[in-house]
């Protein structure tokens, strides 16, 4: 794992694991139908204040707290999800999502605990 200082000068979004952080927040956008507009209207229901250029930019960075990824999941009414690692990893023949078998919150009506 790499620490603060070992960055040097790196510039910020360039690392593997934040570009991965937005990738997969792009792919349960995508596989939601939302876009970035539509992401702020939901995120205001739930008092957060973003616009749909800083959230762009933002998940575009991939620089974001897990505090912001689970809001976002909620936003976009997502259960849970597996990362596709192999997708990530490039170990299929054609690319796919980041993520999948994505569970939609309402999956969970019916269900027993």
């Amino acid at each position: 794992m790499q620490n603060r200082s070992d960055k040097g000068s790196e510039k910020p979004g360039k690392d593997p694991w934040c570009q991965l952080a937005g990738q997969m927040l792009k792919d349960l956008m995508y596989l939601k139908r939302v876009n970035y507009k539509e992401l702020s209207k939901r995120l205001a229901s739930l008092g957060m204040d973003e616009n749909p250029k800083q959230l762009t930019n933002k998940v575009n960075r991939g620089q974001f707290s897990l505090v912001f990824f689970v809001q976002c999941l909620q936003a976009l009414k997502v259960d849970g999800f597996e990362v596709n690692w192999e997708a990530l990893q490039g170990e299929q023949a054609s690319p796919s999502l980041s993520v999948k078998n994505v569970k939609n919150a309402s999956n969970r009506q019916g269900e027993s605990a």
